[in-house]
């Protein structure tokens, strides 16, 4: 819990003093401890879900992607947001995908792009330089959490 609330926190300075765009977030600016703890978690059970780290950021950067939008279309601060239940999968499932792709990033195997509006289901990643399997794929934590041998 404490992790979680001190990434948000990163998260909400970041937006506040406008380092980081929500409607398209360089996540190449994130520590790596915070990073490390937006993934993917093994339940007892097999199935593979977000931890609540990654469901909370996703969602804030969601929301104030949103509410930036009202505003540079020239509206007011909105009093109330609509997002559809599939708006938010949606944004999830894209911010996992965009954190897998920083990894890798990290790791040197490929450079990728986002348009704006990143949540967006007509949103596009440009992925580039894409390298063989190097020498830091061992090190990413999807390889640790797919390929697990125990």
């Amino acid at each position: 819990m404490q992790q979680e609330q001190n990434a948000l926190h990163w998260f909400m300075h970041m937006v506040e003093t406008g380092a980081v765009n929500p409607a398209n977030p360089d996540l190449s600016l994130v520590p790596e401890d915070i990073l490390s703890q937006i993934n993917l978690e093994t339940l007892p059970d097999g199935e593979f879900h977000p931890t609540q780290t990654a469901v909370t950021i996703a969602y804030f950067l969601f929301i104030s992607a949103k509410i930036a939008d009202q505003v540079r279309s020239g509206h007011s601060l909105p009093q109330e947001l609509m997002a559809t239940r599939k708006e938010l999968y949606t944004a999830l499932d894209k911010f996992l995908t965009l954190v897998a792709l920083e990894n890798l990033k990290r790791a040197g195997l490929l450079k990728y792009q986002t348009t704006d509006f990143w949540h967006d289901d007509a949103a596009e990643i440009l992925i580039s330089d894409v390298q063989p399997c190097s020498k830091h794929y061992p090190m990413l934590p999807c390889h640790q959490l797919l390929f697990n041998p125990n």
